[in-house]
């Protein structure tokens, strides 16, 4: 049995904050725009939606060998299914349920300023909020901002999705 450790950064027309989660994963205009992946300790690799099929994360999904690793594994499992990929609940692992379970905070930014969790520290700057309102939901006009458009911002955003990926794993 191998660990598949994934994070989703994902585009839609429909907010996340005012839809139910089911509506906004299946909503014709959500797509995983950035996934950050590893297989066991492996290093993360970064896919984007301009890199064409996303075939070695895919079948990681399906190898029902893997272990799916994800915090706050609802998210990506939504999107997932979103996406007609349905894998079974008895396949995931969420180390936000497992902090929770210990009495830490649910969130992972919180959970890395614990020092003894061995959760790398994450700079908290608003950068990260702006970059995801930016790149996953429409701009004031009603439309996607593509990544040519700010590079060097894409850059930062595919960093941070890299990032959330090796914290899962050591958490």
């Amino acid at each position: 049995m191998s660990l598949l450790h994934i994070d989703f950064e994902v585009y839609s027309a429909v907010s996340i904050k005012a839809a139910p989660l089911d509506v906004y994963a299946h909503h014709p205009s959500t797509k995983i725009i950035l996934a950050a992946y590893a297989f066991d300790d492996g290093p993360v690799k970064v896919w984007q939606e301009s890199d064409g099929p996303l075939a070695e994360l895919r079948e990681g999904i399906k190898d029902e060998q893997n272990q799916i690793v994800a915090w706050n594994v609802n998210y990506e499992r939504t999107v997932l299914r979103g996406r007609g990929l349905h894998i079974p609940i008895e396949r995931w692992q969420d180390p936000m349920v497992h902090a929770r379970y210990a009495g830490l905070p649910g969130r992972l930014k919180d959970v890395a300023n614990i020092p003894l969790v061995g959760v790398p520290a994450e700079k908290k700057t608003k950068s990260e909020t702006l970059l995801i309102n930016r790149f996953c939901m429409p701009n004031k006009e009603g439309r996607r901002v593509m990544p040519s458009e700010h590079p060097d911002d894409w850059a930062k955003f595919v960093e941070y999705c890299r990032r959330d990926v090796p914290q899962c794993a050591t958490s």
